[in-house]
């Protein structure tokens, strides 16, 4: 990396940024294709003007799309780390009232594209957001919600499609074509756009009423871009989405055991786009409840496998209460979902 001709090359992409810290260009090697739009750039922050006509503190003053600053001071990164795992470039730079600094990180393992910007935010009646002009076309988006999935249109041609400028989804909003597609992600953030070809993240407001302070001072955002083949259930955009939100922890033990096998789980599902949303204690009962969430959208069956000892498996309602009882061969059961399904699991172990 250098800044002398600010390209980057890593395993997954070749990158060029431009003088005011922006995705100029991003070639995915292996899809062989452009990431953004010819002559477009991605990563690009903007400050929108932001005067909702009411309730200053809860809507979105809609002449924000007219009404923009664009950054025109020049950002210049520094190698804050470059390792097997992968490299880190960090920029600092003031625009206006407020001061920023952003760490890019390129796996050397993962094909996501992960942006940590610090904020410390001074500003009144402006909105920060993100946006990448992307290489692909489609009529809709999709957006991950609270147990499952929702499609938005990606257009404007009705009034209903026009007054939906913005999501409020949670972790991830994917744009995709049959043979490519491309996601943002988020950790904190869930106002999510998807028009044109233009993927929108909103990451500050500052109103003045009812609080004249609100959401001044220091703020941390991590979000994601990830490039990927074919729709999100193939480019595994629902898995990142989970990763991104709940990062591996490592921890010293002083406890003396055997080695574990390099892939260990205490529970685990496997089935397209099947995940384990949610593990805890049944609330009547001595045994572990497992939520299901089909979040392929289609009929499946699920293998659940545990490395605990499993006595008795049982399919509950959303109270917990028993409804069928199912066989388990070899501490392994399968359970048949239907799309977007939520499916409550009761393990009784053989020590309860």
């Amino acid at each position: 990396f250098s800044w002398a001709e600010p390209n980057l090359s890593t395993p997954y992409y070749e990158a060029t940024f431009a003088k005011d810290g922006s995705l100029a260009r991003l070639y995915d090697k292996q899809q062989r294709r452009d990431v953004l739009a010819q002559g477009k750039r991605g990563n690009v922050l903007s400050l929108s003007v932001d005067l909702p006509k009411e309730y200053d503190a809860w809507n979105i003053g809609k002449q924000g799309a007219l009404m923009q600053y664009a950054l025109d001071s020049e950002v210049h990164y520094r190698v804050l780390s470059c390792s097997e795992v992968g490299i880190t470039l960090e920029g600092t730079w003031t625009w206006l009232k407020s001061t920023y600094r952003q760490r890019i990180t390129f796996g050397a393992h993962s094909k996501r594209i992960d942006f940590n910007l610090h904020v410390d935010w001074r500003e009144d009646h402006l909105m920060l957001r993100t946006a990448f002009d992307v290489d692909v076309r489609a009529m809709r988006a999709s957006y991950d919600i609270a147990f499952g999935v929702c499609e938005r249109s990606t257009h404007t041609n009705t009034s209903w499609d026009e007054v939906q400028f913005e999501v409020p989804a949670h972790k991830w909003v994917d744009l995709s074509e049959k043979t490519h597609g491309v996601a943002l992600l988020s950790k904190q953030s869930y106002g999510y756009s998807a028009k044109g070809n233009t993927l929108t993240l909103s990451l500050l407001r500052a109103p003045t009423y009812p609080s004249p302070q609100a959401d001044r001072g220091e703020h941390d955002f991590s979000y994601a871009l990830l490039p990927h083949a074919g729709g999100y259930e193939q480019g595994r955009v629902i898995e990142e989405g989970y990763a991104l939100h709940q990062s591996l922890i490592a921890e010293r033990s002083e406890q003396v055991c055997d080695k574990l096998d390099d892939h260990f789980s205490l529970v685990e599902a496997t089935g397209d786009g099947v995940v384990i949303e949610t593990i805890k204690k049944c609330e009547e009962r001595a045994s572990l409840i497992l939520r299901l969430i089909s979040m392929a959208g289609r009929d499946g069956v699920c293998t659940l496998r545990s490395a605990l000892a499993v006595k008795q498996v049982w399919i509950c309602n959303l109270v917990e209460e028993r409804l069928e009882q199912l066989s388990v061969a070899g501490q392994m059961v399968e359970i048949a979902m239907k799309g977007h399904e939520i499916v409550s699991v009761e393990l009784v172990l053989n020590d309860e």
